[in-house]
C-alpha cells in the first residue's frame, strides 16, 4: 500500500472532472480524505478554485514521544507483520468498553444512522487498519510536515477542526492553517467530536454555513 496511489487517483479524477465540467471546482475532503487533498495541493497535482478540509488527518497524538519516533517504531512492526491489524476493533485503539459513538459524534441519532447502513450493507464495515496502512499514514503525515509545497498552495483553503477530536491531532490543524497562504480556520471546542458534519445541529450547521460562504465567495469571484 502506498498513499501516493490515492493521490494519483485524486489527480486523475480532478483532471477528468475539470475537463468534462467547465466552471467552478471545489474539492472537499474529510479526515484521511482531507489529508489526501492537502497532499495533492502541496504536490501541485490539483489546482481547484478552493478546497475544504474537515477534521483532516494532518498528524496523530503521540503523547510525549515525537511523531517521528512513533513512526519509526510502527515502520519496524510493519516490516514483519504488514497485514496484521494495528489494533483489535474500530478506527482507533481504545480501552475495553470505550464508547465509539462519543469519539465520532455527540449526536446519537446520526451515529445510529451509520449503524443502520452498516447493517443493511455489511461491506461498509472496514474494521481496524493494518500495520502497513498505519506505517503509510505516519509516513505521509511526516512528509506533509516537511513539505515546502504547503506554503505554495494558492487556492483558498477552509480548514474545519475540533479540539475534541480523538482520531486525528487537533493541534496539527491550526499549525498547518498557519502555513497555508490563503487559509481560513475554524476550530470547535472539545464538546464537538471528529465527525463534524454528523454532529448535533449547532456545530454542524455552523460548519455547513462556513462551507456555503466559501462556495458563494468562490462562485462570485469566478
Amino acid at each position: 500500500m502506498d498513499f501516493g496511489v490515492w493521490v494519483d487517483d485524486l489527480a486523475d479524477f480532478v483532471a477528468d472532472w475539470t475537463a468534462r465540467a467547465p466552471g467552478t471546482h471545489v474539492i472537499m475532503g474529510h479526515s484521511m480524505g482531507g489529508h489526501l487533498v492537502l497532499r495533492a495541493l502541496a504536490e501541485k497535482r490539483i489546482l481547484p478554485d478552493a478546497a475544504v478540509l474537515v477534521a483532516p488527518m494532518l498528524g496523530f497524538e503521540t503523547g510525549a514521544l515525537p511523531l517521528r519516533v512513533v513512526a519509526a517504531a510502527v515502520r519496524q512492526f510493519a516490516r514483519f507483520w504488514p497485514e496484521r491489524a494495528a489494533w483489535k476493533v474500530n478506527e482507533r485503539p481504545a480501552p475495553r468498553g470505550a464508547s465509539r459513538q462519543k469519539f465520532l459524534t455527540s449526536d446519537v441519532d446520526r451515529y445510529n444512522d451509520e449503524l443502520w447502513w452498516k447493517q443493511e450493507k455489511p461491506e461498509l464495515e472496514l474494521g481496524p487498519p493494518s500495520l502497513k496502512w498505519l506505517e503509510q499514514a505516519y509516513g505521509s503525515a511526516l512528509g506533509l510536515e516537511s513539505s515546502r509545497g504547503i506554503e505554495e498552495i494558492r487556492p483558498p483553503v477552509l480548514l474545519i477542526g475540533t479540539f475534541g477530536d480523538q482520531l486525528v491531532s487537533p493541534a496539527a490543524i491550526p499549525r498547518f492553517a498557519a502555513r497555508i497562504p490563503n487559509a481560513t480556520l475554524k476550530m470547535f471546542d472539545a464538546t464537538v467530536a471528529h465527525e463534524i458534519l454528523r454532529e448535533r445541529d449547532g456545530p454542524r450547521d455552523e460548519a455547513i454555513a462556513l462551507i456555503d460562504a466559501l462556495l458563494e465567495k468562490v462562485r462570485a469571484g469566478n
